[in-house]
């Protein structure tokens, strides 16, 4: 295998077959707004972009050892099937593109994931797309996940997010999920956490999915919560609903931890199934 493979410059570079190197894949420049694309798998243990407009596209997995700083200021595009898994072994930032597509499912092997920015949306494409940081459960405690910027899909009811940052890892939520109205996701799913904040408002049109985060610990939403349902499990975390609710169908909080209900007297809580 070769040890770097160089990217120079370029009006578009498309990379068909999978592309494996022993130290690094470089991507120096190309022209703005054109994709370097990767349709099969990129296993490198060093990928490094530059602070170009160019658009980066991973379509075929990828396996990356050493942590990933996005640097360029075009989009990134994270597969482009429900199958797609891409490793980013060491971590992944990716808050300087324009915009960050995932349509798959990212890992880490208890790395941190830090996505977007006031700048730079989550657009979701897939079906159903993941974020893990424990690796598939292979590294329990999981790392932190951080959404910076607005999530939502690319059409209504369609699209659904799985976070799971394990028992030591943190989701941070600093935006909001489904604020646009044709753009709303089907499910928000919170596999494991050692704690949840959502500052946004955050609206889905199936459900909500609360299936565990580490006991005593919270899961705070601060802005307003709507969705037809709300799925609590039988676990000791807590649930602070500070930024009003609106829950079509009827709700059991099966969790075990505190329940916290508004946090002003401004708040409305509609529970319209009880």
């Amino acid at each position: 295998q070769l040890a770097t493979l160089t990217l120079t410059d370029s009006n578009g570079a498309t990379f068909s077959g999978a592309v494996s190197t022993d130290t690094s894949v470089v991507l120096t420049d190309t022209t703005d707004a054109a994709a370097i694309t990767f349709n099969g798998a990129l296993t490198t243990p060093t990928l490094t972009t530059a602070a170009q407009g160019y658009n980066l596209v991973l379509n075929g997995g990828a396996t990356i050892t050493s942590a990933f700083t996005a640097t360029h200021t075009g989009t990134l595009t994270l597969g482009n099937d429900a199958a797609d898994v891409l490793l980013f072994d060491g971590g992944v930032t990716a808050t300087a593109p324009s915009g960050v597509t995932l349509n798959g499912t990212l890992r880490t092997s208890g790395d941190t994931v830090s996505l977007g920015d006031a700048g730079t949306a989550l657009t979701l494409a897939g079906t159903t797309s993941i974020i893990d940081t424990t690796n598939n459960g292979n590294t329990a405690t999981g790392g932190g996940i951080t959404l910076g910027g607005a999530v939502d899909g690319t059409a209504d009811n369609a699209q659904s997010l799985t976070l799971n940052a394990g028992t030591g890892g943190a989701i941070d939520v600093q935006s909001t999920i489904g604020a646009t109205a044709s753009k709303q996701l089907a499910t928000l799913t919170v596999t494991d956490s050692n704690g949840a904040t959502f500052t946004g408002a955050v609206t889905t049109d199936t459900s909500v999915v609360l299936t565990d985060t580490t006991d005593a610990a919270a899961i705070t939403f601060n802005g307003a919560l709507t969705t037809p349902t709300l799925t609590t499990a039988a676990q000791g975390y807590n649930l602070v609903l500070n930024g009003g609710v609106s829950i079509t169908n009827a709700v059991s909080f099966l969790h075990s931890g505190t329940l916290t209900l508004g946090n002003d007297a401004a708040d409305v809580l509609l529970f319209d199934g009880g």
